[in-house]
């Protein structure tokens, strides 16, 4: 009887410890690959996303227009370290954006939107698997990402684009790409200052407030 017990009670024991590391580790799996709880840190975004404000970001939700989204992008640091930004996906791949006259429109749509233009642009959002004629005009944009999904052997010279020393007309891109905005127009970083941002990089959508 006596052995019986001790037994019972190590199973009991057993059980709990299961039971709690089964829990820690619903916990690290909710955490990191559904949803991240975060503070925001910046002044980029309008009430109630302000600075200060708590977020919950859901990594499982399709990112789509109208969504307010936390995005990474290469910091320039010592540490190398990549920085959070937030932003609202104003147009997805396969959109076309044209600016022009102070608005900006979304596949012929006006944005009703603030937009302080330095000069008109016509940009189409691209899918993946597209391939695309490059201009001077559209490579402004698109640079930074073409030199991300080729770090080691993208070059642009004289407003054209290189890969491994030959020049590219066309380009085909690897990933699908949002032109994504700061609620306050002087603020940012974000697609104006950035170009196209990749769906790799948006680490999640805010759900939460």
């Amino acid at each position: 009887m006596e052995n019986n017990s001790k037994q019972n009670k190590r199973n009991k024991w057993l059980s709990r410890v299961l039971i709690a590391v089964s829990l820690l580790l619903l916990l690290f799996i909710v955490r990191f690959f559904v949803l991240t709880p975060m503070i925001v840190g910046g002044d980029s975004m309008r009430k109630p996303y302000n600075k200060g404000a708590y977020i919950l970001v859901s990594k499982l939700k399709y990112p789509r227009v109208g969504d307010v989204v936390v995005f990474r992008y290469p910091a320039i640091t010592k540490e190398n370290k990549s920085m959070k930004l937030m932003g609202r996906i104003i147009a997805e791949p396969g959109d076309l954006l044209d600016a022009h006259a102070n608005k900006l429109y979304r596949n012929g749509h006006a944005l009703n939107i603030p937009f302080a233009l330095k000069e008109n642009f016509k940009l189409y959002l691209p899918k993946e698997g597209v391939n695309l004629r490059l201009t001077p005009d559209n490579l402004v944009a698109y640079r930074e990402a073409i030199k991300k999904e080729h770090p080691k052997y993208a070059q642009i010279h004289h407003g054209s684009l290189y890969l491994n020393n030959k020049k590219m007309n066309r380009y085909t891109f690897l990933s699908p790409y949002y032109w994504i905005l700061a609620d306050i127009e002087t603020s940012g970083p974000d697609s104006r200052h950035l170009g196209i941002i990749s769906k790799d990089d948006i680490i999640g959508v805010v759900i939460m407030p």
